[in-house]
C-alpha cells in the first residue's frame, strides 16, 4: 500500500508493482472475466506468499481442504478490489486490458526539470532548423524553372540542395548549414531523458466498488454481496477503514489490510516470512511447504523454533538484516555436512537437521559465484535492469531476433543477476539450466535437478567458458605466473580453503599433460585448468 502512505517516495510507489507482475492478456474475449482472474492472481498469491494459505482454492467453492468458505475469498478481495480498473489501453479497443503500462513515479521537481529540458530542446530544433531553411532557401532561389519543377517533390528538393550548396553559399555559410544538418540529425536521432517511470498502480477513487461472491467465480453471475473482512479461520472481523489524508485518492483498504498482516497479535505472517528465509539458507524451511500451513502442508520439523524466530523478528521490528545474522551466526548453519552412522539410522532425512544439508547453489548464486571468483562481478546497487549476453541460437528462436532482447555495456553485463531483466519468452540458458523459478507462477520451492545439460552449459556454454578466460588473465594479472602457484591460487579462489599439495601436483601435471600429449598452448592448457575448476563441485555445492 506504497500508494497510501502519507510521506509516500518513490521506493514505495514501486513496491506496488507487486500488483503488476501477473499474466495478463491484452485482448481478452471477456474483459470483466479477465479483470476478476488478475484480482484472483493477487488474492491467491498474497495468501500463498504472506500468509502460507492457499486462497486461491476457495474463488469457486467453499475449500475443500481448509476451513476457507467461499465468501471469505471474496471478503479478502474486497480489499484490492478498487485497483486495476483504470488500467486501460485503446491500442487494440476500448476494452482491453493491460497490466503493462507505466506510470510516472517521479517528484514535482523531477517532472518540472524535466519539461525545462523538454522546452530546451525544442527551442534548439527550431533554431537549427531555420538556420538549415534559411540555408536551403538560399540554395533553391538558385534553381532555374526546370530544375525548380524537378525540384517539386519534398526529398527530391533536399537532395538537390544539399547537392548545389557548396556552389552557391558562401565558406563560411556552407560551414554553418552543414554543422546544423549534422546537430539536427543527432538530436532527432537522440531522447531527452524522461522522467521515471514504473509498473504501479493506483486506485479509482476513495469509494471501492461493491463486491459480490460470485457464482462458479463466474464474473457474469454475482452471487451475495459481503463487505471486507479477514478470513475467519485467522480471527476474521470486518475492519473499520480510516479516511486518508484529502491528497491521497485512495480507499485506504490496502493499508488496513498491510497493518493487520504485521500486526503482532497476528504471528502468522512472520512465521511464513521466517520459514522462507531458513529455506533460502539451509535448502528447505522448518515447514517443508513453505507457502501452504494448511491441513495438506507440511508440519514445521520444530514449531518452537519458528514461533520463536517469529517472535523475536516481531520484537526486532520486522528487520530482516537482523534475522539474517542471526541464522548464519547460529551452531546449526555452522554444523559441518559431514556423515554420523548412529544420526543417520535414526533420522535418514535429518528432519532433526543433525547435520548442514549439502545443497546446491541457486542459479543465481551460482552465476553471481562464478563472477566473484573471475573478479568480473559489478557489486554496483540500484538502477534498472540489465540485459545479460544471451547466444544469439536463444534469440533465433523469436519472431524478431534482432528485437528480441536489449542490450547493455559490458561493465553491467556482469552485473548481480538480481538485476537481470527477467523475460517469458527468452531464458537465460545459465540459468535455465540450473532450475530458475518459472516465470510464469510463483514458485515457492524450486527442486534442484540433476541433468545431462547443466554438465554441457559448465563444460561447453559460452558463459562459463568466457570466465574461465577471465579467471586465468585475473591470476597473471595479480602475480600467478608459476604453474603450481597458479594451479594454488585457482583452487584456493574456487574453493575458499587452504589447498592441499597433492591437488597442485595433480594440477600442475594435467596442465602439462594438454600441452605434451595433445599440443596445446600454455595459455590454452592454464584456460582449461580454470574451466576445470569452475565445474569444481566444491564451487556448485554448499556443504
Amino acid at each position: 500500500a506504497g500508494d497510501e502512505l502519507s510521506d509516500r517516495s518513490t521506493s514505495t510507489l514501486i513496491a506496488t508493482g507487486y500488483y503488476r507482475l501477473g499474466i495478463w492478456d491484452d485482448e481478452p474475449a471477456d474483459p470483466e472475466q479477465a479483470y476478476y482472474d488478475s484480482l484472483d492472481d493477487v488474492v491467491a498469491t498474497t495468501g500463498m506468499v504472506f500468509l502460507g494459505t492457499s486462497m486461491g482454492c476457495a474463488r469457486c467453492h467453499d475449500h475443500k481442504i481448509d476451513p476457507i468458505p467461499q465468501a471469505d475469498y471474496y471478503r479478502m478481495l474486497a480489499f484490492f478490489h478498487n485497483i486495476y480498473k483504470d488500467i486501460r489501453v485503446a491500442g487494440f479497443k476500448k476494452t482491453a486490458f493491460t497490466l503493462n503500462t507505466q506510470t510516472e513515479v517521479a517528484s514535482p521537481e523531477e517532472i518540472a526539470m524535466h519539461e525545462l529540458r523538454m522546452r530546451d530542446h525544442k527551442t534548439q530544433l527550431e533554431q537549427l532548423q531555420a538556420v538549415v531553411s534559411r540555408c536551403e532557401q538560399t540554395v533553391y532561389a538558385s534553381f532555374s524553372n526546370p530544375e525548380k519543377e524537378d525540384a517539386a517533390d519534398t526529398n527530391v528538393r533536399r537532395q538537390m540542395v544539399r547537392k548545389r550548396a557548396p556552389d552557391v553559399l558562401a565558406p563560411e555559410e556552407l560551414q554553418e548549414y552543414e554543422e546544423a544538418l549534422r546537430e539536427l540529425r543527432r538530436m532527432r536521432n537522440g531522447r531527452v531523458r524522461g522522467t521515471a517511470q514504473a509498473l504501479t498502480i493506483k486506485e479509482n477513487g476513495r469509494e471501492a466498488p461493491e463486491t459480490f461472491v460470485l457464482i462458479r467465480g463466474n464474473a457474469s453471475a454475482p452471487g451475495e454481496p459481503v463487505a471486507m473482512g479477514f478470513p475467519q479461520i485467522l480471527g476474521g472481523g470486518t475492519p473499520e477503514v480510516e479516511p486518508l489524508p484529502d491528497d491521497i485518492n485512495s480507499s485506504g483498504r490496502r493499508t488496513l489490510f498491510a497493518n493487520w498482516l504485521v500486526d503482532g497479535n497476528n504471528p502468522l505472517a512472520a512465521r511464513v516470512i521466517v520459514n522462507r528465509v531458513w529455506q533460502y539458507h539451509f535448502g528447505r524451511g522448518l515447514v517443508r511447504s513453505s507457502s501452504d500451513f494448511g491441513r495438506y502442508g507440511d508440519a514445521p520439523t520444530h514449531p518452537e523454533l519458528l514461533d520463536y524466530l517469529a517472535t523475536e523478528l516481531i520484537r526486532h521490528d520486522w528487520q530482516l538484516k537482523w534475522l539474517h545474522k542471526f541464522i548464519l551466526t547460529s551452531r546449526a548453519y555452522r554444523m559441518s555436512s559431514a556423515d554420523n552412522g548412529v544420526a543417520l539410522d535414526v533420522d535418514p532425512m535429518n528432519n532433526l537437521m543433525w547435520r548442514f544439508e549439502m545443497r546446491r547453489l541457486s542459479s543465481e548464486e551460482l552465476r553471481d559465484t562464478v563472477l566473484t571468483v573471475t573478479g568480473q562481478l559489478n557489486a554496483k546497487m540500484h538502477g534498472p535492469s540489465v540485459y545479460s549476453q544471451i547466444p544469439d541460437e536463444v534469440l533465433q528462436s523469436s519472431s524478431r531476433p534482432e528485437d528480441a532482447w536489449g542490450k547493455s555495456a559490458p561493465a553491467d553485463q556482469v552485473r548481480r543477476t538480481v538485476y537481470v531483466f527477467v523475460k517469458r519468452s527468452i531464458a537465460d540458458p545459465v540459468l535455465s539450466s540450473f532450475d530458475s523459478a518459472d516465470t510464469d507462477a510463483s514458485c515457492p520451492v524450486r527442486f534442484s535437478t540433476t541433468v545431462p545439460t547443466q554438465a554441457l552449459t559448465t563444460l561447453n556454454g559460452r558463459f562459463f567458458n568466457d570466465q574461465a578466460q577471465r579467471l586465468a588473465e585475473r591470476l597473471h594479472r595479480e602475480g600467478h605466473h608459476d604453474e603450481r602457484d597458479f594451479v594454488k591460487a585457482a583452487i584456493e579462489l574456487a574453493t575458499c580453503r587452504p589447498v592441499e599439495p597433492a591437488e597442485v601436483a595433480r594440477g600442475t601435471q594435467l596442465i602439462h599433460d594438454w600441452q605434451a600429449k595433445d599440443n596445446v598452448s600454455r595459455a590454452d592448457a592454464e584456460r582449461f585448468f580454470c574451466l576445470l575448476t569452475l565445474n569444481l563441485n566444491e564451487l556448485i555445492y554448499l556443504d
